[in-house]
């Protein structure tokens, strides 16, 4: 039991601390799900918090698991960000993805596999204020992010009441662009980590992220 805590503990702090990057989905929410659906309701919903340094997101997500492999998501969420220098927008974002649990791999017995892929996208109401020019603007900023990663999970939990943790790695594409300056685009590399506990009704979860910054969030999923 100690090694398997110890394990959780390295795999999930790790994936997140340990790379350079931040938000995996960043106008969606975290991961907070084991690799393997079997566990997971046909229809479920969640709602969550995600949180960095520029960025805050409240949002919604409905799943879809359309058979034993393939589970689908659509996400609506609102969010804030801070660019500093007097900048601020907000708005609305929409997106979805897909996990396609890999029930046959070979790779190792200790642990569930699933690729992940998702899309989203916002457009953001934007101002900008520059103290030293004494001029004030306001526009548009449109976001896309779209994230390809491995997702694992260890295929029995740790603790009896079932308490687990997931981590994944992949890539992202960034791409911003602003109504008051050049458009910017990147692709980085990504990781994230959590842990999940079943409660009550659904299962809460919390984890991190890191793609382009550092992400951290919450939630709470309801199956029916």
């Amino acid at each position: 039991m100690t090694k398997r805590l110890l394990a959780a503990a390295v795999v999930a702090a790790g994936a997140v601390l340990a790379s350079g990057t931040a938000s995996a989905e960043l106008f969606g929410l975290q991961h907070g799900r084991s690799a393997n659906p079997a566990s997971m309701d046909t229809m479920s919903v969640e709602g969550g918090i995600t949180r960095s340094s520029d960025l805050f997101t409240i949002g919604g997500r409905f799943n879809y698991k359309l058979n034993d492999n393939l589970t689908i998501y659509g996400d609506l969420g609102h969010s804030e960000y801070d660019y500093g220098w007097y900048s601020d927008a907000d708005g609305f974002s929409i997106g979805g993805g897909v996990y396609y649990f890999l029930d046959n791999q070979r790779f190792t017995d200790f642990l569930d596999m699933a690729f992940h892929g998702s899309l989203h996208m916002a457009q953001l109401e934007g101002s900008r204020y520059r103290y030293s020019s004494y001029y004030y603007r306001s526009g548009d900023m449109d976001y896309m992010t779209a994230v390809f990663d491995m997702l694992v999970s260890p295929v029995e939990p740790v603790l009896d009441n079932g308490f687990s943790w997931y981590a994944s790695a992949g890539l992202g594409h960034l791409r911003m662009d602003p109504e008051w300056g050049p458009s910017d685009d990147s692709i980085e590399l990504l990781a994230s980590g959590g842990i999940t506990l079943p409660l009550g009704p659904g299962e809460l979860f919390a984890g991190g992220e890191l793609f382009d910054e550092v992400n951290i969030g919450a939630g709470y999923r309801y199956g029916f």
